[in-house]
């Protein structure tokens, strides 16, 4: 497009009428943001990733609802694509399976320091916009970006930004920035159109992800590394690896037709809309299976024939409760995946394969220093099973007499709900419940089931759903003993005021000794810095901790409903119950028992 077009958003043409000797700046900073895309140089990139692709990647899947027509869609709105983010590639996978699969190319929205020559150039030609990451009080550079979207929108061209704002380096789903989902209605409400604006979510999932051992660093406290050329070419050293598959599943459109007076309300709503929806489609892989698997034991190796039916078990969930597969979880050779998944995992050096021929046995375990390189696909996923884990900590609280009636169970729910709402995507309240009833229900083979029933269970059924839903708390278990870790952090800072670095160093220490000598702490990644950040904004939340000095410090309150004593028993007794769940060998006594 022409740099010229720019002038026909009225907010920047009004702007160059006020200030007429900008135009030279206003030119500096379009070419600073826009792409030059170029179908010729598209076109060898495509072969190009047909040839390297191959070699990297067993595919590169594009899901989308039956009767959802994308291409239709990008002709009769006006198509924006909010994906998720967790690694470099995904600007590479969701260009290259849109270009190839459906003949569309993709303008990108790409972060300012990704800029860099020679790969800047590329991107740019392939449809990346660059945008700065701070602009706050630049009301020159804003307008010149929101006339850019302008003509972006005004020439139908497909966009794509994620909403995150940038790669989560834990695997869980950021929540959502506001920025381009507002400039993107602003924009909207000024051009002349009567087509809708069109967010497309699209949930991407990686079965191997090049960046694994760069996010471990950092979320270890590691710094990130700033990207150059010389970084950015390190990428080609994967060409002696594999990665399995990269699977892309697009969700259900959300359309906006019209821009309301209550623009910020409109825009918070329109984001977690988006992020909900990404977090519902994203997708269980054979490799998320398997990391949820083999960190779930705390016992060392595991046999194939252990992991077989862990996986079996979690497929058959998921199966039942409509969680999406990948492609390859689809077919009828299930195992056949996995076993490639596991040979995968094991050919990158993530898992150890074990051969004990005086047995007739092998085993696959995970070195400790490679476990929260899996943990990154276990989290991907883990929202998925948070009900079954608030199940089978009710169903312990009722076995023991702690919840006594239908409005203690209720009250119990939401307070595990909010104990995990700095961790994860959540369903919301009504679909939390009715999901209960739903899984209650299908374990227990009834047509329906209401909470009054939870009081007058038998025996039989408290054991069958114990049974069937107790091997899910385990999964869980790492969050809530690094939760215990940072209680035990702040109280040991007393009314000392601390900063964030000074927590985040002692919690480190309070996690070896714990580990070393205590009883709760099973898992090595109970601590990791975003984590601790988590558990600190569970406690400021709960106003166990206050923020003092605009956020940059804090103090242990004297003030709050509940003491971090309270608090820290309460993890205790969590831990406690999730260990006695999972040790527990089930008997299913019949119903004469």
């Amino acid at each position: 497009m022409g740099w010229e077009k720019i002038f026909e958003y009225s907010k920047l043409n009004d702007y160059l009428n006020e200030h007429p000797t900008d135009q030279k700046k206003i030119r500096k900073i379009y070419t600073e943001i826009a792409a030059t895309y170029t179908p010729s140089f598209v076109d060898k990139m495509a072969s190009f990733f047909d040839a390297t692709f191959a070699k990297l990647y067993d595919d590169v899947s594009l899901q989308s609802q039956d009767d959802i027509d994308i291409v239709k869609l990008s002709n009769e709105t006006h198509l924006i694509l909010v994906p998720n983010h967790q690694s470099y590639a995904d600007f590479l996978g969701i260009s290259y399976a849109f270009y190839k699969k459906l003949k569309l190319p993709v303008h990108i929205a790409a972060g300012i320091n990704l800029n860099v020559f020679p790969i800047g150039m590329m991107f740019r030609k392939g449809g990346a916009f660059f945008i700065r990451r701070s602009f706050k009080n630049d009301f020159l550079y804003k307008n010149i970006l929101e006339a850019y979207i302008f003509t972006l929108l005004s020439e139908q061209k497909v966009i794509k930004f994620y909403f995150e704002g940038g790669r989560s380096r834990t695997g869980k789903l950021l929540p959502p920035k506001y920025g381009l989902f507002q400039m993107l209605c602003e924009t909207y409400s000024r051009l002349d159109t009567k087509k809708p604006l069109c967010f497309l979510p699209i949930s991407i999932s990686h079965e191997y992800l090049p960046e694994s051992k760069s996010h471990t660093a950092e979320v270890f406290g590691g710094k990130k590394v700033q990207e150059s050329s010389a970084q950015l070419l390190k990428i080609f050293k994967v060409f002696t690896k594999r990665f399995g598959s990269i699977h892309l599943k697009a969700g259900s459109p959300i359309y906006v037709n019209e821009i309301k007076d209550d623009v910020k309300k409109q825009v918070q709503d329109l984001a977690f809309t988006c992020f909900r929806a990404v977090g519902k489609g994203m997708m269980v892989s054979p490799t998320s299976l398997l990391a949820m698997v083999l960190l779930d034991s705390t016992s060392g190796a595991l046999t194939l024939g252990s992991i077989l039916e862990r996986s079996k078990q979690i497929l058959d969930y998921c199966n039942d409760f409509g969680i999406p597969l990948t492609p390859n979880l689809l077919n009828k050779n299930v195992v056949d995946e996995i076993k490639h998944s596991l040979d995968l995992l094991v050919e990158n050096n993530k898992i150890t394969y074990i051969e004990k021929p005086a047995l007739g046995k092998f085993f696959y375990s995970v070195p400790d220093e490679n476990r929260s390189e899996l943990l990154y696909l276990k989290n991907t996923i883990l929202h998925h099973f948070l009900v079954p884990l608030f199940i089978s900590s009710a169903w312990i609280n009722i076995f023991r007499g702690s919840l006594k009636n239908n409005n203690d169970l209720t009250a119990f729910f939401l307070e595990q709900r909010k104990m995990l709402k700095h961790e994860f995507y959540l369903p919301e309240t009504e679909e939390m419940f009715e999901l209960i009833k739903k899984i209650i229900a299908k374990v227990l083979d009834k047509e329906e089931f209401s909470f009054d029933e939870s009081f007058s269970l038998s025996n039989h059924d408290f054991y069958q759903l114990g049974a069937s839903l107790a091997p899910f708390t385990s999964s869980f278990s790492y969050i809530y003993e690094g939760y215990y870790v940072a209680a035990l952090t702040l109280k040991s800072f007393s009314n000392a005021v601390f900063s964030f670095d000074t927590y985040k160093a002692r919690a480190k220490e309070v996690f070896s000794l714990e580990q070393k000598y205590g009883k709760l702490i099973q898992f090595p990644e109970s601590f990791s810095v975003p984590l601790m950040k988590s558990a600190l904004d569970f406690f400021i939340g709960d106003g166990i901790v206050a923020s003092v000095d605009d956020g940059k410090s804090f103090v242990v309150t004297k003030e709050a409903e509940i003491s971090l004593d309270e608090v820290t028993e309460r993890f205790v007794m969590l831990l406690n119950d999730f260990t006695s769940l999972n040790l527990k060998k089930f008997h299913i006594p019949t119903t004469e028992e």
